[in-house]
């Protein structure tokens, strides 16, 4: 009789895993897990002290900023409460419900569960409705990737009287035809660089230029169909990270402060690509209030669809204009939310 063979059963014990073995693997993923951990919260640290205190004052720190804005420190402090232990663990969840806590302040995702619905202000009212406030759309449609006739059809939908469209065309010929049929109720011209403004009454175009490098800007003297008078800033600025908007919104900032000592209130909106807890903003702040501040309902970040995190797309506007409600809507058709403005004159009759 031939002998049994013991090779397999000795195969199968080379392969399986010796006590000892099991043990430097679980070393080796416990100290890859505590790297993570302390790297984690070390990221978070540094985005709150980015977000409080440093902000984006220094031209070679603000990448920092901008790649961390509160979700992200609140989604970076919440990976090192998962990964860390004992101390680690213990440190992290100390930062949590500051993380959690700015998070709110800069995007007050709770106020559509505590503010009721204000009838008088639903976006697809009508005029006759509102109650004396004019509505404000202002929308960085990306150029249109989504289809140039959906967005129009969504832009007439909002039934607005002031339209600020963001890289909405090339400036020229077919483009500025095609907005000008597709909302005909609106006197619509443009601005370089792709900003289109459209408004029930009427327009005059009195600048459009680069203000500064990086800084599209386009000026418009507005006279809606009631006779509310306002200058119109239309705004786009850069987008890229390691791009200084200091120079840029110190500019906007001068000229904003020469408009307002003459003429009508004025009205600023476009896409800042800039976050709102931006100290560049100071010199602007000093003349105009942010509508979404001031007014701000919902979850107020526009940017990136359908993760927005960060407030890029804004409206400032000068006393006695006053923001009455701002909200952000939802497309598709954009990585960027549409933003509604109500506002009204306090100083009409």
């Amino acid at each position: 009789m031939p002998s049994l063979s013991t090779t397999p059963c000795a195969a199968n014990d080379a392969t399986t895993p010796t006590p000892s073995a099991n043990r430097a693997n679980d070393r080796v993923a416990h100290a890859f897990r505590d790297r993570l951990a302390r790297a984690t919260l070390a990221l978070t640290a540094i985005g709150l002290v980015m977000q409080w205190f440093v902000r984006d004052r220094w031209s070679p720190l603000a990448v920092v900023y901008y790649a961390l804005p509160p979700a992200g420190v609140f989604a970076v402090n919440l990976a090192a409460v998962l990964t860390a232990r004992g101390t680690l663990r213990r440190v992290a969840l100390m930062g949590l419900p500051a993380a959690a806590a700015w998070w709110c302040h800069m995007s007050t995702p709770w106020s559509f569960v505590f503010e009721p619905p204000r009838r008088d202000l639903i976006p697809s009212e009508s005029p006759a409705e509102r109650h004396g406030a004019h509505k404000l759309l202002l929308w960085n449609v990306a150029r249109g990737v989504h289809g140039w006739a959906a967005l129009a059809d969504r832009i007439r939908s909002e039934n607005a009287d002031l339209v600020v469209l963001v890289e909405a065309e090339p400036t020229g010929g077919a483009r500025l035809a095609f907005w000008r049929a597709a909302l005909p109720e609106y006197h619509v011209l443009p601005a370089d660089g792709g900003l289109i403004v459209a408004a029930k009454g009427r327009l005059r175009r009195r600048m459009r230029r680069h203000l500064d490098a990086g800084c599209i800007v386009g000026l418009f003297d507005v006279r809606l169909n009631d006779a509310t008078e306002l200058q119109l800033v239309a705004v786009d600025i850069k987008s890229r990270p390691t791009f200084d908007r200091g120079p840029a919104l110190r500019a906007l900032g001068r000229l904003v402060e020469r408009l307002t000592r003459t003429g009508p209130p004025v009205l600023l909106a476009g896409d800042f690509n800039t976050p709102l807890g931006s100290v560049h903003f100071i010199p602007i702040r000093q003349f105009l209030d942010n509508a979404a501040e001031r007014a701000g309902r919902g979850w107020l970040d526009t940017w990136p669809v359908p993760f927005p995190l960060m407030a890029l797309d804004q409206v400032w506007l000068e006393p006695p204009l006053t923001a009455v409600r701002r909200t952000a809507g939802w497309s598709r058709l954009s990585d960027h939310r549409p933003v509604r403005v109500f506002f009204r004159s306090t100083s009409s009759p």
